[in-house]
């Protein structure tokens, strides 16, 4: 089973390489044509932006996923039900965005960008990734992807050329996503799924049960982007474009993160449901293939850390730029882990406990950040973001472990599984 993973995952990770190509051209230029500190504006009107995704989208994503993977779903019913989920959710995530930029001036200097960056929020929530996802397809859903990034690129380089155009680089970024939008809605209806709508308040109702699984995503979303939001508060703009450059490199350990707990999600709501007993030694030897993978990509990259910052800035990262990277690099480990983690606890029914605590854990975050940027400055911060993802991937795998022993699912810790678990 580890073999036909590591299969699938391989055709999908060349794909994502060919992604993180990417911002190795993108960046480089917007470094030089808007500037350090408008890379920092844009980036932070992106990590707002993508911190609304969670509470538009309300866990629908995991929801349909799981139901398409047991076959239990309608697609077109599930179609009708995103699209009226959103209509719920728009509304309040679009009115507390609007009144945070009338009262916080941080977020009123980059208003225009946010608009633009609402829309590629609300975007990403009405894409139905799940319907592919859910089948197994994970090919057209990388591929589309790659699309998208692709002709982002190609608009950025083409037509930003000038200092303050940083709400033309998040309008190009939304368009992408309207163009991959319109592509997945012809190839459904092209498949025969037609948009079938549900009642209000059976759309309601649904909306209210995927509360527990809203807080898994919710929670990714906060651990990768609240840490980004919180510097950008805490730095000026020239630091948090450089920052920001950082932080996208870390995208080499997210996307195929993000790849592996989706295809390993959809693989554990099968095993626990046809194959129980092999469902322990699958989860150890996916733990032992995130480890070796993540660390082996920490070392390749610090090995490569002028030639890569020297590229990405066009030569014009600080020395504290690249002290960052080699304090941040390390966490790379910690989000693959942390990824495939929650989307193993989800499977075993156990949301609701990750919930509460990923609340508690996402609470004591600013207080530790502002405490640690008072005491060690810029340094301090960036310590503190390395030890608040090692301590909360270190729960994810004591309570991962104490669940699967609670459902007889981890009767020994045995990495490699005999021939009968293969």
């Amino acid at each position: 089973m580890l073999r036909k993973l590591i299969s699938r995952m391989s055709g999908l990770t060349f794909i994502q390489g060919l992604a993180t190509l990417i911002p190795l051209v993108v960046v480089p230029h917007l470094i030089t044509h808007i500037g350090a500190a408008g890379f920092g504006l844009f980036s932070k009107a992106l990590v707002i932006s993508s911190l609304c995704i969670p509470f538009l989208d309300m866990g629908f994503d995991l929801h349909a996923s799981r139901r398409m993977a047991r076959k239990e779903g309608d697609p077109g019913a599930l179609f009708g039900l995103q699209i009226q989920q959103k209509l719920f959710t728009m509304a309040p995530v679009f009115t507390l965005v609007f009144l945070l930029v009338r009262w916080v001036p941080d977020f009123r200097e980059i208003s225009l960008v946010l608009v633009f960056g609402l829309i590629y929020a609300a975007v990403m929530c009405l894409l139905p990734n799940w319907y592919f996802e859910g089948q197994q397809r994970f090919r057209i859903v990388q591929l589309s992807s790659l699309v998208w990034k692709l002709l982002y690129a190609g608009l950025v380089l083409s037509f930003v050329n000038d200092t303050g155009q940083e709400a033309r680089v998040m309008a190009f970024n939304a368009l992408g996503g309207l163009v991959i939008m319109a592509f997945f809605v012809w190839k459904m209806r092209s498949e025969g799924v037609r948009i079938r709508w549900s009642s209000w308040s059976v759309a309601w109702r649904q909306t209210r049960e995927n509360s527990s699984l809203f807080v898994t995503p919710l929670t990714t979303y906060l651990v990768t982007f609240l840490p980004p939001m919180i510097v950008s508060l805490l730095i000026t703009p020239v630091q948090f474009g450089y920052f920001s450059v950082v932080d996208r490199v870390l995208q080499v350990f997210r996307t195929p993160g993000n790849l592996l707990s989706t295809v390993v999600y959809v693989e554990y709501n099968k095993l626990r449901k046809e194959a129980v007993t092999q469902f322990q030694a699958f989860y150890h030897r996916v733990n032992a293939l995130v480890a070796i993978a993540g660390g082996g990509a920490a070392v390749l990259l610090l090995l490569f850390e002028d030639q890569l910052l020297g590229l990405l800035t066009a030569g014009q990262m600080t020395e504290e730029g690249k002290l960052i990277y080699r304090i941040l690099i390390w966490t790379g480990t910690f989000i693959l882990q942390r990824q495939h983690l929650q989307k193993l606890i989800i499977s075993l029914g156990r949301e609701k406990r990750l919930a509460t605590f990923s609340i508690i854990a996402l609470g004591l975050m600013p207080p530790l950040f502002i405490i640690s940027h008072n005491l060690g400055a810029y340094s301090g911060l960036i310590y503190a973001i390395v030890l608040y993802e090692g301590l909360f991937v270190l729960w994810l795998m004591l309570f991962s472990l104490r669940s699967m022993k609670k459902q007889g699912l981890r009767k020994s810790f045995q990495l490699w599984a005999s021939r009968s678990g293969r």
